[in-house]
C-alpha cells in the first residue's frame, strides 16, 4: 500500500473564507468521500477503518510535528507486541 497526504490551503477572493486540510491519497488514489485535519488523521484513518487497529494513542494535542519522529513514537496496536 502507498500512502500520500497533501496540505491543502483555500481562501475566497476576498479572504473572508478559509479551508485546510490534508487529502490523502491510497496506491495513487484520492480517498475522495474524506478530508483530515492533518497527516496523523489521515494515518489514524488508515490503520483504524482500513486496517481494523483499535488505537489507544496515536499523538497529542500539543504536538506540532506530526510527520517526525513522533507520529507513531507512542502508537499502540491491540495484539502486537514489540
Amino acid at each position: 500500500m502507498k500512502i500520500e497526504t497533501k496540505d491543502y490551503h483555500w481562501e475566497c477572493g476576498d479572504g473572508c473564507c478559509t479551508e485546510y486540510g490534508t487529502i490523502l491519497y491510497i496506491d495513487g488514489k484520492e480517498v475522495d468521500d474524506r478530508r483530515f485535519m492533518d497527516a496523523g488523521d489521515a494515518y489514524r484513518y488508515i490503520l483504524e477503518e482500513l486496517q481494523g487497529h483499535k488505537i489507544d494513542y496515536l499523538y497529542d494535542d500539543d504536538e506540532l510535528d506530526l510527520v517526525g519522529d513522533g507520529i507513531f513514537a507512542d502508537l499502540k496496536l491491540e495484539g502486537y507486541e514489540e
